[in-house]
């Protein structure tokens, strides 16, 4: 009777540390899934914020001409937008570039047009955007994705040739 006492002892034992070594791997496994899970999503805010930023870099460069270049206040919600202004055939048309419902978008529409919400296409999926005069001839822009200590911004500024509309009363 001892012998079979002491083999179930034995096999509990056995159980009991598989059970364990069970645990101690799932745990393992579910930490670096979400290990991962945290690089992906820290990447996909990088790779959106430098989407952002290259495009509002070509899009400054390739307008920067006499007063087609201004800031004024979001058409949607708060914060501020970009508008470029170009004659297209003797009409003159706005680009509008702002941030609106976790994205940051551009409408291109005819100027005095209210229709921007419409006209509106995604640029890169961000959770803000900020554009300032820094100067008269400079501009501030200021993107950023994630909250917390996710929190990935970046702020970069883009020298004008020309003076942009508005920057004069800097």
């Amino acid at each position: 009777m001892t012998k079979e006492k002491g083999t179930s002892v034995i096999a509990l034992f056995n159980m009991s540390l598989l059970l364990v070594f069970t645990i101690v791997c799932l745990g393992v496994a579910f930490s670096a899934i979400r290990g991962f899970q945290d690089v992906q999503e820290e990447r996909d805010n990088i790779s959106e914020l430098a989407v952002a930023m290259s495009y509002l870099n070509a899009r400054l460069r390739q307008n920067d001409c006499s007063y087609a270049v201004r800031i004024d206040s979001s058409p949607i919600g708060d914060g501020s937008a970009l508008v470029i202004t170009e004659e297209i055939e003797d009409s003159e048309y706005e680009t509008w570039i702002y941030w609106w419902a976790g994205e940051l978008v551009e409408s291109f529409i005819e100027k005095g047009d209210d229709r921007i919400e419409e006209a509106s296409s995604p640029i890169a999926e961000i959770d803000g955007f900020e554009v300032t005069y820094d100067e008269p001839d400079l501009v501030k822009i200021h993107v950023w994705c994630g909250v917390g200590s996710k929190n990935k911004d970046l702020t970069f500024k883009v020298a004008l040739r020309t003076q942009p509309i508005g920057a004069e009363e800097f």
